[in-house]
């Protein structure tokens, strides 16, 4: 670890353990990778839930309102629209829980551990 003006120069990332410089953490101390990889977590989920929600409105749509042909497009991108916007606030829901699930210092992996 090297010290400059007496500013800690490279910081373990709280959730990998990694050190990094500390100017590519972000504010939780987080490296890229790690925001990387929960990001992409959150994005495969989340896309799952917009589908399943998708398909509810669609049958709700198809067996409830019953639309005409005449008007069945405007239905499909009402639940194209619905399936983008659940995707994304899921997305953002499950990074947000991720990102406050558990304190720092639990979240560290050591290298013991690992190899199990």
């Amino acid at each position: 670890m090297k010290w400059r003006l007496g500013e800690i120069d490279e910081v373990s990332c709280s959730r990998c353990g990694q050190l990094n410089d500390h100017n590519d953490l972000d504010r939780i101390l987080w490296c890229k990778e790690c925001v990387d990889s929960v990001l992409s977590w959150a994005k495969a989920r989340s896309w799952v839930v917009g589908v399943c929600i998708g398909m509810v409105l669609c049958f709700w749509i198809w067996i409830v309102v019953k639309p005409s042909n005449m008007l069945i497009g405007g239905w499909a991108g009402t639940v194209l629209a619905a399936i983008y916007v659940s995707a994304r606030v899921t997305r953002e829901v499950l990074y947000g829980a991720i990102r406050m699930k558990t304190s720092p210092e639990s979240q560290v992996v050591s290298s013991d551990e690992e190899s199990y």
